[in-house]
């Protein structure tokens, strides 16, 4: 009985009182709304606007960042020191801020405060070995060759002249792993382990995002294939019934009054048949009529008693086509060359 009492007495002194728990989540609220200002401040970035606010001109020259004067001075400050590694700070900020509406204790240790700040010095190491530039929403990639800010290029910069490239990546990633360890409790033996398991999550997760058909869904569309199977051979039934309810009911069409016209077939001629021999034909020479007579031969020789008229040029030349075209529908190439009076054409083949 007395060690039960004692028991309880430990616990209601160890249970946190109504005051703490408002206080945690108080700092909780701070914390996730600084990391906030300093998350939105980094990533409206605009370069040469922390100059002028320093200058004490940001009246003529207001500046775009969402966050003002006070956003554009510190993401300036964080920039130039620490580069891209400086979005490292709000995610450690938002975390710290998130645990406090745990029930976990919420202890800020020197240890964890000197690895995460050293997780940020290595993380702007890397960056200058591996990037080019820091990105921002506004200006896009901004610090170029200045990717890890004034410490990152110093501290990457001094391993590579000792260590070389190669050596100097080993000992910044590793420095890097190292810090998370320290800061967070995270063990890399138990994610590799519960590596399966998340992908069979991740996997479930995106398998529910897929749109399913039901099995309501997949058994109505069968019942609808089914029925319209079924009801398919009803129809061409009706449409063969009534198909034939038409032709019956159809009365025929009378023949034509006047007949078409009839076609004759050629004639044809039967042919030879094999072995029998036609006899030739012997045609009789014609017969003279009785009243033709031989003209002399001496009137035939002897010189035209008379004047012959002779053939102008342009007559010539106009028998000489008709004879060429005569020669070529025969298929034969004539050239006139030469024509004289009286003793006919000469032709020459082509």
């Amino acid at each position: 009985m007395g060690a039960t009492t004692r028991a309880k007495r430990r616990e209601a002194r160890h249970a946190p009182s109504p005051s703490s728990h408002i206080q945690r989540e108080v700092i909780g609220v701070i914390l996730i709304a600084l990391g906030l200002l300093m998350l939105l401040s980094l990533l409206s970035f605009v370069p040469g606007e922390a100059k002028i606010v320093a200058a004490g001109a940001p009246d003529a020259h207001p500046p775009r960042n969402l966050i003002g004067s006070f956003g554009a001075l510190l993401a300036g400050a964080f920039f130039y020191g620490l580069g891209g590694a400086a979005y490292l700070f709000p995610l450690l900020l938002g975390r710290l801020g998130f645990r406090c509406f745990s029930q976990a204790p919420v202890s800020l240790r020197l240890r964890t405060a000197a690895s995460s700040l050293a997780a940020v010095l290595f993380l702007g190491a890397f960056l200058h070995l591996e990037t080019t530039g820091v990105p921002t929403l506004t200006s896009g990639m901004i610090s170029r060759g200045m990717a890890g800010g004034l410490v990152g290029q110093t501290i990457a910069e001094g391993l590579r002249a000792v260590f070389a490239g190669t050596g100097a990546h080993i000992l910044i990633i590793t420095g890097f792993l190292v810090s998370l360890l320290l800061t967070t409790p995270l063990s890399l033996a138990e994610a590799v382990r519960r590596m399966p398991e998340r992908w069979a999550v991740l996997r479930e997760g995106l398998s529910a995002l897929i749109p399913e058909r039901s099995i309501a869904v997949q058994k109505e569309s069968v019942n609808r294939r089914s029925r319209a199977k079924s009801s398919r051979p009803t129809a061409v039934t009706q449409e063969a019934e009534s198909a034939a309810e038409r032709i019956e009911g159809a009365e025929p069409s009378p023949p034509p009054s006047s007949p078409g016209p009839v076609i004759q077939p050629f004639p044809v001629i039967a042919a030879a048949v094999d072995g029998e021999t036609t006899e030739p034909e012997v045609l009789d020479p014609p017969a003279e009529p009785a009243d033709y007579q031989l003209p002399d031969p001496e009137i035939l020789l002897s010189d035209p008693s008379g004047p012959m008229d002779r053939m102008s040029d342009e007559e010539l030349r106009a028998q000489s086509e008709v004879l060429s075209r005569a020669l070529m529908s025969f298929g034969i190439e004539g050239i006139v060359t030469e024509v004289r009076p009286g003793g006919g054409p000469h032709c020459e083949s082509g």
